[in-house]
């Protein structure tokens, strides 16, 4: 406990906390029925169509493969955990502590190639879009299954559909209607895209057309 809380491990003890936060955020959420990196990740967007420097930069975190919000928790864990390293390091070598205020720049180089390793991980294990040539705006129109979460207005939740090539695609989708809700394994229609999001709506008749 003192070397977690000690002056100069304060601000890298602080990023894992913020991982142990959304954790346990995520895990209540998912026990009253929705995502909390799910919501989160609605309130993101990130364009890098016309920012090509930025979009080969971020390509070695997968960034068009791994949710942003995912990439953010896995930020602060290899922030934190390289500034860990990067403490015992010195104490070790040279028996001495860097301060915080020095430790924070290397402790966030070290987190580069942390993050690339984890990132590659991620990707593989996480189930992926089968082709990034689709354009988003042809999800529209199509049947998308409720798989993470509950969806309401303003809280979408993940569902996946598959393209006129048959690919299998992860979005993020919320009722059009305010009093409607949906849950896991529910059938919906894409009806326009909402920023990085989805707005759906249920008919009915396409349970039956499915099955």
């Amino acid at each position: 406990m003192e070397f977690l809380l000690h002056d100069s491990n304060v601000l890298f003890t602080a990023s894992l906390t913020v991982v142990c936060l959304i954790f346990t955020l995520e895990l209540l959420g998912l026990i009253l029925g929705t995502g909390f990196l799910s919501s989160f990740e609605a309130m993101i967007e990130i364009d890098l169509g016309s920012t090509p420097v930025i979009e080969n930069g971020l390509s070695l975190f997968h960034i068009r493969k791994i949710p942003s919000s995912f990439l953010i928790v896995l930020f602060f864990l290899c922030f934190g955990l390289s500034g860990y390293l990067l403490h015992g390091i010195t104490i070790g070598l040279f028996g001495f502590d860097l301060p915080v205020w020095v430790s924070w720049l290397p402790a966030l180089i070290l987190a580069v190639p942390m993050m690339t390793i984890g990132s590659a991980l991620i990707a593989k294990i996480m189930p992926q879009d089968e082709s990034s040539a689709v354009e988003r705006s042809s999800f529209v129109g199509k049947i998308a299954t409720i798989t993470l979460g509950t969806a309401k207005a303003n809280n979408p939740a993940q569902a996946k559909l598959k393209d006129e090539h048959g690919q299998t695609h992860y979005i993020m989708i919320e009722p059009e209607q305010q009093d409607e809700c949906w849950s896991q394994g529910e059938h919906v229609i894409v009806l326009s895209q909402k920023g990085s999001s989805y707005i759906g709506f249920k008919d009915n008749s396409i349970d039956w057309k499915i099955h």
